[in-house]
């Protein structure tokens, strides 16, 4: 059951699990690192402290309401879709990956312009909500706290617990719609469109890594 407070896993051990997992965790979230590596997810747990948790992939699957992806987009977050779909049933799934920075066979097939349509049809499970956010932010922007605005956009259960979560971290979530909108959250996208508020926030600081 969702406490006021969601259990946040992370799956992956890279630079974002680690910024995510700062942020999260020293905003009084329980956060649940998972890798195929246990020894590598309890590390970063213990590097973090603050009460967070390292184990499997599927640990961190149960032991979570909202699962962010912090895996390479293509073939190894498919590969994990496909490995854990009975224990995806029911959860809120946050795809972060920015494809088009990738090379071209990380890109989402046609007739998809965002990974994130592109994992919510492959996976095909109506009982998982879908959505994404920090598109556009390094990880040393997350692990660091440089509270801005970002863009978030999916199905409504996961985009408003997004939206709970980076409020509750002091940052400054926009509502950009729903699943069909991801493609103009996509840097570097064929369908990419700014939130007017990322234009303003960058003409003034220049901070989104787009700009760089």
């Amino acid at each position: 059951a969702m406490t006021s407070k969601p259990v946040i896993g992370l799956i992956g051990t890279g630079k974002m699990s680690s910024g995510q997992g700062r942020l999260f965790s020293s905003h009084g979230f329980s956060t649940f690192i998972g890798s195929r590596d246990q020894s590598k997810a309890m590390a970063l747990a213990a590097e973090l402290g603050n009460g967070a948790c390292g184990g499997s992939h599927l640990e961190a699957i149960l032991a979570s309401d909202i699962i962010f992806l912090n895996l390479h987009p293509g073939e190894m977050t498919n590969a994990f879709l496909e490995s854990h779909r009975a224990s995806l049933a029911g959860k809120m799934l946050v795809e972060i990956a920015a494809s088009y920075y990738y090379p071209a066979q990380f890109h989402p097939p046609s007739p998809h312009c965002s990974s994130l349509t592109w994992d919510k049809q492959l996976l095909n499970d109506e009982s998982v909500s879908w959505a994404t956010t920090f598109k556009s932010m390094g990880a040393d922007s997350i692990g660091n706290n440089v509270q801005q605005p970002i863009e978030v956009c999916g199905d409504e259960r996961t985009k408003k617990a997004i939206i709970q979560i980076l409020s509750a971290c002091g940052w400054e979530p926009l509502d950009c719609g729903g699943v069909d909108d991801a493609p103009l959250l996509e840097p570097k996208g064929p369908k990419r469109r700014k939130h007017p508020r990322i234009e303003e926030w960058d003409a003034e600081h220049g901070l989104h890594k787009e700009h760089r």
